[in-house]
């Protein structure tokens, strides 16, 4: 870039149009620069004889136009110099760009303070008066407010309070401010850019690289036009990358968001620093899944094969969520997914979505008895999640429980099952309507079953919504009877036995019935455990003589199949349950 400093602007780049003034200097000088825009010139400049302001100059600097807008300006000037201390239209001899325009302007004004305008746009009544009632009660180096968009869009912009370190987000200041003069020439004026279109951006980077800053008044005062020739749309956007570039180079040291600097090298394609941007981060924040992901792309985009690699194996260490965009990726080799999984496996051997990956991939490759022996070994992972999260629920130990959920839904953030616990733990802590929009969510998706709807309704009533309980009543009735099914309204007649329509279904049913499903249940329980003492502190409650005679009919039963190691092991497990409940002093009460 280069400054007004390295490349004045004099007399011998313009010529002197028209010009009348009364010699006297105000505080104000109003500077439109103009080119191409004949259409809209004369609205601006009436818009600035509009002003309450009563004594400031009007300076137009034109940049050698090729439509009439010269001509139209001297003949205004003409018309209306009486309204002004000076009133002056100055032309380029050749095009030299907004930034030399604006700095020819500049460097004409007389006046302390300088309005920066386009010719495109326009001014209410009280702006100038506004700005600079502002600016006389403060040592702020601009002023700028709240700008009107018109045309081609509307909006309103220009709202963010000044803040230097907002600046390598963005342009928050439109060039429409009043500026002191002195402020332009301590930043060297506007820099002459390799592509046109932040000139202003770059400026407010220049003025607080010397303390300056900007002063917003929060009023509309001028109005933004925004159309099909404007430089927003023909201009900046298509070479912002490159401009936002330019301004990383210049002004470091304002660029300290390290998301910002990747954005910005990544799309100026310069991939071997975005690598070390996405490193640093990773660094503070190894959990980053679209870092991980980002820098996985670039790995690629630069033929990193083995560093690729390297990074998806620590990727999965910290996002095992990313599993299957992993193996999604068209760009990679079977043979390589194989390898990063098995890698990920003997770090965290226990995730089930490492083995779904194995076992998809097997699949791929045709190797069904791989695909089957890793679908077992995730079955069997995902099972032991259950039965920990069971647990941690049935203790009441919520926060444990809850990062639990909390992983796996990171891992398979649309998992019914996932979602159901989330709702249970939801209403554990009394957040019933959090709860019932799981629930709601999850029917709607077709997660139907016995322990959805009957915690559904059990929390509908929790929420005293009854007329919702007795909607999912409806539904739970036309389930197929399972024992679960009856375990779950069975539950629900013990929780609520003032709603008589619970107790009576219950009832309808039949103790015996129940007990035996109960009792076939617990048993599925303490038989599925890896550890069985800890099984039966779980399940104590549970331990009934109908659980005990229970457990015995099936020892016999598989004496009669021929099975002596399972009744064995059925007897002994009865036994066990009959000495616990005596060293435990639970009473057994025979419901026969």
């Amino acid at each position: 870039m280069k400054d007004l400093k390295e490349h004045p602007i004099n007399d011998q780049h313009f010529e002197v149009v028209y010009e009348h003034s009364r010699g006297q200097v105000p505080s104000v000088s109003v500077i439109v620069s103009l080119y191409n825009y004949q259409q809209y010139i004369e609205e601006c400049l009436e818009s600035v004889k509009n002003q309450t302001l009563q004594a400031f100059d009007l300076l137009v600097v034109d940049d050698c136009s090729q439509d009439n807008s010269t001509t139209i300006v001297k003949k205004w000037m003409k018309q209306n110099y009486a309204r002004f201390n000076r009133c002056c239209l100055l032309r380029h001899k050749q095009n030299l760009g907004l930034a030399p325009t604006r700095n020819t302007a500049f460097e004409q004004a007389r006046t302390p303070y300088v309005f920066v305008l386009d010719a495109d746009n326009s001014l209410y009544p009280r702006c100038l008066e506004r700005h600079l009632a502002v600016l006389s009660e403060c040592d702020a180096s601009f002023s700028y407010s709240y700008l009107e968009v018109f045309g081609a869009v509307r909006g309103l912009q220009n709202t963010t309070l000044w803040d230097k370190a907002l600046l390598q987000f963005g342009n928050m200041v439109d060039a429409m401010v009043m500026m002191r003069k002195n402020a332009w020439e301590q930043a060297g004026g506007y820099s002459i850019m390799e592509v046109m279109g932040y000139e202003d951006y770059d400026l407010w980077f220049k003025i607080a690289n010397h303390e300056g800053w900007g002063v917003l008044i929060p009023e509309i005062l001028a109005r933004y036009r925004v159309h099909t020739k404007s430089m927003l749309r023909t201009i900046t956007n298509p070479k912002s990358d490159r401009l936002r570039e330019i301004l990383l180079e210049s002004y470091p040291q304002y660029f300290t968001d390290p998301y910002v600097r990747l954005e910005i090298l990544t799309k100026a394609k310069r991939y071997e620093d975005a690598i070390l941007e996405c490193l640093e981060i990773l660094k503070e924040k190894p959990d980053d899944s679209n870092i991980w992901k980002h820098l996985l792309w670039l790995y690629l985009q630069t033929n990193r094969f083995a560093e690729y690699q390297d990074a998806a194996v620590a990727m999965l260490s910290y996002c095992p969520e990313l599993t299957g965009d992993l193996i999604d990726n068209p760009q990679l080799s079977t043979s390589m997914l194989k390898e990063v999984l098995t890698q990920a496996i003997y770090k965290n051997p226990n995730k089930f979505i490492f083995y779904q990956g194995m076992a998809k991939l097997s699949l791929l490759e045709g190797n069904l008895q791989s695909c089957i022996e890793n679908a077992k070994i995730a079955r069997q992972h995902y099972s032991k999640h259950k039965e920990a999260l069971d647990k941690l629920i049935h203790e009441n130990d919520i926060q444990e429980a809850q990062k639990l959920i909390d992983q796996w839904l990171k891992e398979e953030p649309q998992s019914p099952e996932a979602l159901f616990y989330q709702a249970v733990c939801e209403v554990k802590q009394q957040k019933y309507f959090s709860a019932l929009h799981i629930f709601d969510q999850l029917i709607k998706r077709g997660y139907q079953n016995h322990s959805v709807l009957a915690d559904y309704i059990d929390t509908a009533l929790r929420a005293r919504k009854k007329g919702l309980a007795l909607k999912l009543l409806e539904e739970f009735i036309l389930l197929e009877p399972s024992p679960e099914w009856q375990e779950a309204l069975h539950r629900l007649a013990l929780d609520w036995p003032e709603i008589r329509i619970f107790v009576t279904l219950d009832n309808y049913f039949g103790a015996n019935s129940r007990a035996k499903n109960n009792s076939e249940i617990t048993l599925q329980y303490l038989l599925g455990a890896d550890d069985l003492v800890e099984a039966f502190q779980t399940y104590s409650d549970r331990f009934d003589q109908d659980l005990i005679d229970y457990i015995h009919e099936k020892a016999e039963g598989a004496k009669k199949q021929n099975d002596q190691d399972f009744a064995t092991l059925l007897s002994e497990l009865a036994k066990a349950i009959e000495q616990w409940v005596e060293q435990n002093d639970v009473s057994i009460a025979n419901s026969h």
